[in-house]
């Protein structure tokens, strides 16, 4: 019988999609429930009218997605599941931390595997045995920036943070966006609409001015962090730690993944809430490839395996 990819959520079994994510993830069925039903894009193949496999990713709908696995009895149907949520996320960032088993798929299906991705630990470490580095690992060719002189000093500034960001300033936001990331442009309204569908926020003021800001897209149990900037006037008065704890502690429970830049691996690697992921992997868009200058401080070399991995 040949199998079918549908992504209509209508009259799905969740027992049955319950007992093919096999990772262990989901303490219950109802938080199983709450994270399907607030994946933004999702794929099941179907044999007759029974679901033998699916795979779903959060996201925005603008730039980013967050893959977070594909369930299936076999490789080469998860495989073709993921192939089939590609589909859906044409022109969009793809990220993931896979459980290790999966790391030979994620290669094969074109994914390069990531040296600047982190976790939030809030739960048991040993439950995830094989998915993290020590703290404060860092790779050999690694770099670090050189921390700028501060512009702002902190004497008499009342540095003021908000989780619930009401009336949002696109606008100033987008400046920030702009200032913080190299001066490069960046489009008011993909800046608006990646704000407004995302979850959850947190921001830093210096009086009416905004200093600091990120944002999270979340399904409940999973969530990753976006564009975590702070104003290169206001760097190195420990703005960005207190603007990513903060935001990380709203997610409270879930699997908190972020994935940066090399240049600010340094920073990451100070913050000690965070490790490492040893099996993140992330592919570009179709239309705008990785530049090759960069792929060696972004990602492991094709077929890298860490020593415990053999």
């Amino acid at each position: 019988m040949s199998i079918i990819f549908k992504t209509e959520k209508e009259n799905i079994d969740y027992n049955l999609l319950f007992n093919l994510e096999d990772d262990n993830y989901f303490a219950n069925i109802n938080d199983f429930k709450y994270a399907i039903d607030n994946s933004r894009y999702i794929v099941f193949a179907y044999e007759g009218e029974k679901i033998i496999g699916f795979a779903r990713a959060i996201s925005e709908g603008v730039e980013t997605a967050y893959i977070i696995g594909a369930y299936a009895k076999d490789e080469d149907l998860k495989y073709k599941l993921i192939k089939e949520l590609e589909n859906l996320l044409v022109g969009k960032r793809k990220m993931l931390f896979a459980n290790p088993k999966d790391i030979n798929l994620y290669e094969k299906l074109g994914y390069l595997r990531c040296k600047n991705a982190y976790t939030y630990i809030n739960f048991d470490i040993n439950d995830f045995n094989g998915y993290f580095l020590p703290a404060g690992y860092k790779f050999e060719t690694e770099f670090y920036r050189k921390p700028k002189d501060k512009k702002i000093e902190v004497k008499n500034k009342e540095i003021i943070y908000k989780d619930n960001i009401n009336n949002l300033d696109f606008n100033k936001i987008n400046d920030l966006l702009t200032k913080a990331f190299f001066n490069r442009p960046h489009d008011i309204n993909k800046t608006k609409e990646a704000f407004s569908n995302s979850n959850y926020f947190e921001a830093a003021y210096d009086g009416d001015k905004l200093v600091g800001i990120a944002r999270a897209i979340s399904d409940g149990r999973f969530s990753t962090i976006l564009n975590v900037a702070v104003d290169p006037d206001y760097q190195g008065l420990s703005i960005g730690r207190k603007v990513l704890l903060n935001l990380s502690k709203q997610l409270s429970g879930q699997i908190v993944f972020l994935n940066t830049h090399a240049g600010s691996a340094g920073f990451y690697n100070r913050v000690i809430e965070y490790r490492r992921n040893k099996t993140a992997f992330e592919k570009g868009p179709v239309d705008r490839p990785f530049n090759t200058e960069v792929v060696s401080e972004m990602f492991l070399p094709q077929g890298f395996r860490f020593i415990d991995e053999y």
